[in-house]
């Protein structure tokens, strides 16, 4: 157990960008919250840590990212006639390896789980928070290393100063997939998806969404 329990530190990081209209400015200069009014920067940050629990069966790799930021464009709900400046928000991302089938440090193989959370202001945006979480397993199947099956949870928060609009307030999915490796260079992946309150309005009614996606690298 005790081995379970030691952690390398793996690598940490922080990021700070501010994004123009026109591309990456890399010699501007400028505050995180807009004052002048120029609204030609997206300003972001990030920061995160990918560290490596020990195990029986190698390395269990993990990453966790922590971001603000902030967007000068006047902003408003569907349900305001006013605009403000400077929307802010902030974002986490976490992913974990649970569990290896081998102990071969670039092998993949085995579970893990990811959770994702955003939050931004009620007044500038009609989705103010989204949050997910699930599970995936890489080389479940025997013969099968490269194919990955996985289920989530996902649910998207309204504005609650956009009730008129949005009076059920969320929208609400869960999926599952499986992505087949076919070659080298194409992967195969039917899904099918629950969508609870579609559109949050309460109009539409729960829907049950089959589809395939294929991705052919050249």
């Amino acid at each position: 157990m005790r081995e379970l329990l030691k952690v390398d530190a793996g690598r940490i990081y922080t990021h700070v960008e501010d994004s123009h209209s026109r591309g990456i400015d890399p010699g501007s200069v400028g505050s995180f919250l807009n004052v002048n009014g120029d609204d030609s920067f997206l300003y972001l940050l990030e920061t995160g840590m990918a560290p490596r629990i020990r195990s029986a069966h190698g390395p269990l790799q993990a990453a966790y990212r922590f971001g603000l930021w902030c967007d000068p464009r006047p902003k408003g709900n569907c349900d305001s006639d006013k605009t403000y400046r400077n929307d802010v928000g902030f974002y986490t991302t976490c992913d974990q390896m649970l569990l290896k089938e081998n102990g071969h440090s670039d092998d993949p193989q085995g579970l893990g789980v990811f959770f994702r959370y955003g939050y931004t202001d009620a007044k500038r945006n009609d989705l103010t928070q989204f949050w997910s979480a699930g599970f995936r397993y890489e080389g479940l199947l025997p013969g099968r290393d490269d194919d990955v099956l996985g289920i989530g949870f996902a649910r998207g928060l309204f504005s609650e100063q956009a009730v008129a609009t949005f009076p059920e307030g969320h929208e609400s999915v869960v999926e599952t997939y499986y992505n087949a490796r076919l070659t080298n260079w194409a992967h195969v992946s039917p899904s099918v998806q629950y969508i609870a309150n579609p559109g949050g309005n309460g109009v539409g009614h729960d829907a049950l969404v089959a589809g395939i996606r294929a991705q052919i690298a050249f």
